[in-house]
């Protein structure tokens, strides 16, 4: 059989073991940013047919606008889908779609660090790989309607062809990835790194790699010149506000432990450079030539992953689903470090099938810190965000059921989940949702609460999502309706925590001014 053929047939049997294993979870609708986001603007294509020149003149995302990703291809494919299909069967399309694109990259990162010949070391890089597929948040973003596995999928596809040597078609996949995502331009640039060490340190220089690899950074550069809306923010952004201290400190457990290792890597790297401190640059460059002659997987690796940790630094809130674009070569470089010496391989079994089985145990986050969690950022670093999914598709339900005709007061999600049958919630647009966020109300929450017609305020629901709801503790909410002359009563409550739902029903006779 034809290495392409036994090649398809794995990603076949893992694209159908993927299936399997998230069969309940095939028609779950989307959640939070793909909401806010891919979503939102997915459909707002649809609901005015395709006007790409409108679009461009909607407010941007910072302005509750609609004019999000504009330069990615992924909504006007989402836009197109919902345009024939159910939202229900675009959920399911989409999942198996995620499900082929990470059986690729697990079967093309194997045939990169298989040594022929060797089956123990084999057996260790299949075992690594098998433990990134149930990496808890990597497991979960497998199973999500998002962008995050197109651009890990591009993404890998750009850096594997890079490594192989096929530059000209490496240079098309790094600009589909910052097509399909702005963050395609981490491997832009990774691949640009690579191809200047090949030229600086390899025999035989060769400029075609660079002259390729210019290719998609120049592009990336001037579409983001000409696009100010895409390109919004500048360095630092992701430490305006502590925004990235608040990531870093309730989603990145595994992240911590991830840069410990990191660390470590490096000082002891630092530790033999410096040894004879005269000599440090050219043991520099004779590592990187060994590496670019003997392991360019390992080398590329430590590219790609290192430009992962500075986009954060400078530039990207750290959410922890964005690790997905990286964590194949992270393990990458996990199964160069457990083969690297031959007499302990069964110590690195060993401590492989540990990563393994804690990652499985981990599938829901039990190994995690107990934080209260509430954010979507939050719920991504595994499955812990399925729960969120199902209170929600649940609270729609029951509000469709008992509450369609009634006046609704919530805020985001709710309100984008509660008019927009294509976000998977509800099966017809609820005409009476409102919102209390007024001028910085998303566009999808329907009208702000101002807009209530008289006569429908003496009657009104709340739907008040965790702990702390539409800016106040959810029991401030309802003093707030009691001091106004409401008779508030819990209708009905799903969830647990602070991933509990409530919702109330607000009556005062006779009606008077705005909530």
């Amino acid at each position: 059989m034809k290495p392409i053929c036994r090649n398809a047939i794995v990603v076949l049997v893992i694209a159908v073991g993927l299936a399997i294993r998230y069969w309940t979870v095939l028609t779950y609708p989307t959640y939070w940013d793909t909401i806010f986001g891919v979503f939102a603007e997915a459909i707002w294509l649809k609901e005015n047919g395709f006007d790409y020149l409108l679009l461009w003149q909607q407010p941007a995302y910072a302005d509750y606008g609609h004019a999000i990703y504009l330069i990615s291809i992924l909504p006007t494919i989402y836009a197109l889908l919902l345009s024939v299909l159910s939202p229900a069967a675009v959920f399911v399309l989409a999942r198996c779609a995620n499900f082929l694109a990470i059986g690729l990259v697990v079967v093309l990162a194997y045939r990169l660090l298989e040594t022929k010949g060797d089956k123990r070391t084999n057996l260790l890089n299949a075992i690594v790989l098998l433990a990134l597929l149930f990496h808890p948040m990597f497991s979960g973003q497998i199973a999500a309607v998002g962008m995050e596995i197109p651009v890990c999928m591009t993404s890998f596809l750009a850096g594997y062809l890079m490594i192989r040597g096929r530059y000209r078609a490496a240079c098309a996949f790094a600009i589909l990835a910052f097509f399909t995502k702005q963050a395609g331009l981490i491997v832009c640039l990774a691949n640009l790194t690579f191809a200047i060490m090949l030229l600086c340190f390899r025999p035989g220089r060769r400029i075609a790699p660079v002259v390729y690899s210019l290719v998609p950074v120049a592009i990336a550069f001037i579409v983001l010149q000409l696009t100010p809306k895409v390109a919004q923010g500048t360095l630092w952004t992701a430490w305006s506000g502590g925004r990235a201290f608040f990531t870093a400190k309730y989603c990145y457990p595994d992240i911590l432990i991830l840069v410990a290792f990191i660390a470590l890597a490096l000082i002891t790297t630092a530790a033999v450079l410096v040894c004879r401190r005269r000599r440090w640059l050219r043991r520099t460059a004779g590592l990187i030539r060994v590496l670019l002659r003997r392991d360019p997987v390992t080398l590329y690796s430590v590219i790609f992953v290192g430009g992962m940790l500075a986009a954060f630094a400078l530039y990207i809130a750290p959410l922890p689903r964005y690790w997905c674009w990286s964590l194949v070569f992270i393990y990458m470089l996990l199964a160069r470090v457990v083969t690297a010496v031959p007499r302990l391989k069964s110590i690195g079994l060993a401590l492989v099938l540990a990563w393994l089985v804690g990652s499985l145990a981990n599938t829901n986050g039990a190994l995690f810190p107990h934080w209260p969690l509430k954010l979507g950022m939050q719920l991504e670093r595994s499955h812990e965000y399925f729960r969120d999914v199902e209170i929600q598709m649940a609270v729609c339900t029951r509000l469709e059921r008992d509450y369609y005709d009634a006046t609704i007061i919530t805020g985001s999600p709710w309100g984008q989940m509660l008019i927009r049958p294509d976000f998977g919630y509800v099966t017809k647009a609820f005409p009476h949702s409102y919102t209390p966020q007024n001028e910085t109300h998303h566009p999808d929450s329907e009208k702000p609460v101002t807009e209530i017609p008289q006569q429908r305020l003496g009657d009104l629901i709340l739907v008040l999502k965790g702990e702390r709801t539409l800016g106040a503790h959810y029991r401030d909410m309802i003093r707030t309706f009691e001091a106004r002359g409401y008779t508030c009563n819990l209708e009905f409550a799903i969830g647990d925590g602070p991933l509990t739902t409530r919702v109330y029903r607000a009556v005062r006779e006779p009606p008077m001014e705005t909530p």
